[in-house]
């Protein structure tokens, strides 16, 4: 995988943990990220969101008051455009499938389990940069598409056509 400038993002963290905050930025700062605000709950999240409109939201979601999930589910109902198509990484103790599918099923980009490790986080954020997700309304659902394809890697007898 190529190595990317990240230098010009923004993130915000948001976690309960003072200690996975601490990681989470020292793990940025060794990709090069310079900008990284903090968030301690789903309710400062929100009024940080709005204040600095950071590139990427990477959110636990198990918190005290409000989870990841609820915030989350604020940041896909927006009407806000610059709110509504922030791309959320979802960070989590639990690995369940459940769990994955949920985070997806309120719009999360990418799911990542704790505990967390440098390739692992780093591969998540490349996959936001690199990969534009198309967003998808569909009933109550608001996110990034979930099927992750290469349009010309397959070509078998079942390719459906364009």
């Amino acid at each position: 995988m190529k190595t990317l400038d990240l230098s010009d993002l923004s993130f915000l963290v948001v976690d309960d943990s003072v200690y996975m905050r601490k990681l989470m930025r020292t793990l940025l700062a060794g990709f090069g990220v310079r900008s990284v605000a903090e968030a301690d709950s789903a309710d400062a999240a929100i009024e940080s969101i709005r204040a600095s409109l950071p590139d990427i939201v990477l959110c636990d979601w198990e918190m005290p008051k409000r989870s990841g999930i609820s915030l989350l589910d604020e940041i896909r109902g927006s009407r806000q455009k610059e709110l509504r198509f922030m791309p959320v990484i979802i960070v989590s103790g639990y690995s369940e499938q459940s769990r994955v599918q949920t985070a997806r099923d309120h719009g999360a980009n990418h799911y990542l389990v704790k505990p967390v490790s440098a390739a692992s986080l780093y591969s998540r954020i490349a996959r936001t940069v690199l990969v534009e997700a198309d967003f998808v309304e569909a009933g109550a659902f608001f996110g990034p598409d979930r099927r992750f394809r290469n349009e010309d890697e397959y070509d078998g007898e079942e390719r459906r056509g364009r």
